[in-house]
């Protein structure tokens, strides 16, 4: 679960945890629109070749056909190592730790 898109949005230590998990996460529209309308549409090879990670020429991939392929396979990649640097703030993972249950040892 992530709980903020940047460190602005990160409530102030000591900031209640139920106010903390209900932090509307920011959606990122652009991509989920451009993913939408290509939907359907055949890759160009260029791009096959490019996402398998391949030696592709700039050229091939700004041709018409292939820009808009590309452009939203960058934005993903950037915006999917965005979303992997993202950590749970310290006093949040204190917060949740203070309010976990002491289990209960029993001698069988």
């Amino acid at each position: 679960m992530m709980l903020h898109d940047n460190p602005e949005s990160r409530p102030e230590t000591g900031a209640s945890l139920d106010h903390t998990l209900r932090t509307p996460v920011a959606a990122t529209p652009q991509l989920a629109d451009d993913a939408e309308s290509m939907a359907g549409t055949p890759l160009p090879d260029a791009v096959h070749r490019w996402l398998d990670g391949e030696p592709v020429s700039e050229e091939l991939l700004a041709a018409p056909e292939a820009a808009p392929v590309a452009a939203l396979w960058s934005a993903l990649g950037r915006e999917t190592a965005r979303r992997r640097a993202v950590v749970t703030p310290p006093h949040v993972a204190a917060l949740i730790m203070d309010r976990l249950e002491t289990p209960v040892v029993r001698d069988d």
